[in-house]
């Protein structure tokens, strides 16, 4: 089971195009009503991911109240199958294929079924697992993000508290120039939020429920190494850039198992793919966040970027 093949042939754009898919903290109830009002083709895509995951997407996305949709178990699914409508959207309207596909975090299983190295079946299981398991880790840990702040700083904000406290707090996602991610104990992180107000820093709560790419996670790792290393990689010509390494390479499993306590290097992903030449990003999911991250990289001011949510038509005009 795949998604859909391309039945149009992909139009010529000017320019090499980015895919990126988000991750969790795009999550909103009611993200795929629109998609399922405007192409209601997508509710067989629906079927089938609620078949493979045994659980009730549409309900889940459409009605459940915040509570329930941020519950990890819950929230990987959901985002993953809304990305992946968006997907099916583009190519059976576009025959949609990028140049370089990318995923932030999560969106990394996204990018990799889009790109056509995962059987969307194989997605599905990996990460229903996925949610799972890190769903045993809810509460023990938060993640804070870091507007504007000085790199350097904050890496001697984070030597210092572990040092006085002895609590864990990593670098979790470098997502742009002026956007960083801290990720750690409840302990932890709260201290390191008062040091930042010390300096002036202006941070913010990440609506998460785990402390994602830390070495906290590493349980999670272990436990879904042999998973991830006994699936089956589809090695085509699509290129997909690891959230591990940040660079264009041939894609192994073991990225995607390292990914799961390392940090997600998107400022170093970003960079590969402008230095590839690519000049237009598109968004494949809901909300805006990642291309709205593209606005503090230098390299990315003369670009094109589309975000799909509530523009999905517009872009689809272009593509025609």
């Amino acid at each position: 089971m795949s998604l859909p093949n391309q039945p149009k042939r992909m139009p010529t754009l000017n320019g090499k195009i980015l895919a990126v898919y988000p991750g969790q903290g795009s999550q909103y109830t009611g993200m795929c009503r629109s998609l399922l009002g405007e192409f209601p083709y997508v509710r067989e895509m629906f079927e089938q991911v609620e078949e493979l995951f045994g659980m009730r997407i549409r309900h889940l996305c459409l009605a459940a109240n915040r509570k329930e949709l941020m519950q990890t178990m819950n929230t990987q699914p959901c985002l993953f199958a809304v990305s992946m409508a968006y997907q099916t959207v583009l190519q059976k309207e576009a025959g949609f294929r990028a140049d370089l596909y990318a995923g932030h975090s999560l969106g990394e299983y996204s990018a990799l079924t889009a790109s056509g190295k995962l059987q969307l079946e194989t997605a599905c299981r990996l990460v229903k697992l996925r949610g799972q398991v890190m769903q045993t880790l809810v509460g023990k840990g938060e993640m804070l993000a870091v507007i504007g702040g000085n790199l350097a700083t904050v890496e001697r904000c984070l030597t210092e508290v572990e040092e006085n406290s002895g609590e864990i707090v990593d670098l979790a996602n470098y997502n742009s120039p002026k956007q960083l991610v801290v990720s750690g104990t409840a302990l932890g992180i709260r201290t390191v939020e008062e040091r930042f107000n010390e300096l002036d820093i202006k941070c913010i709560r990440v609506p998460v429920s785990a402390p994602f790419h830390s070495r906290l996670m590493s349980e999670v790792e272990r436990e879904l190494q042999e998973v991830i290393m006994a699936t089956d990689f589809i090695d085509n010509d699509n290129l997909v850039i690891a959230n591990y390494r940040g660079e264009i390479a041939r894609y192994e499993a073991d990225f995607l198992v390292k990914q799961i306590s390392s940090p997600v290097h998107w400022i170093k992903t970003i960079d590969s793919a402008s230095d590839y030449g690519c000049n237009i990003c598109v968004e494949v999911g809901p909300k805006r966040i990642l291309t709205s991250l593209l606005r503090s990289f230098p390299a990315w001011q003369d670009k094109k970027s589309y975000p799909l949510e509530n523009s999905l038509r517009e872009f689809l005009k272009i593509l025609s």
